[in-house]
């Protein structure tokens, strides 16, 4: 299912956007602030929303009948919504961070293991 939608452009923005991939393009704001680690448990809080969102959309009945670039846009708006309640970062902010703090994130372990463990569980609810 996630190869049927991988070309779609806004499937691909949204995916990016849950994995923190930044957008260069934009302005300054709290995200050049954040530290490393604030970005690794802003990720792990990520995973586990993205987790839970998961098991209940498992649970719904008729599911293949739901668009499943719909359903990916609103687990990153869902998401996004948590995460800007629990740590006041928007996504914008996430991905500033992920840019200033990527070195020292590419060699973090956990993060890379929250980032996989994202990706595998996006599959799966990509069907």
């Amino acid at each position: 299912m996630l190869n049927k939608y991988q070309d779609d452009p806004q499937v691909r923005e949204g995916i990016a956007k849950i994995m923190g991939v930044p957008d260069v393009g934009k302005g300054q704001d709290k995200g050049s602030s954040v530290a490393s680690g604030r970005v690794v448990e802003v990720h792990s809080f990520m995973l586990e929303e993205l987790d839970k969102l998961v098991r209940h959309f498992s649970m719904v009945p008729n599911k293949e009948s739901y668009d499943m670039k719909i359903v990916t846009l609103a687990a990153q708006a869902v998401i996004g919504a948590k995460v800007e309640e629990k740590f006041s970062l928007t996504s914008e902010d996430i991905e500033r961070a992920v840019l200033k703090n990527h070195e020292t994130l590419a060699k973090d372990q956990e993060f890379a293991k929250i980032n996989m463990k994202m990706q595998q569980t996006m599959a799966q609810l990509m069907g």
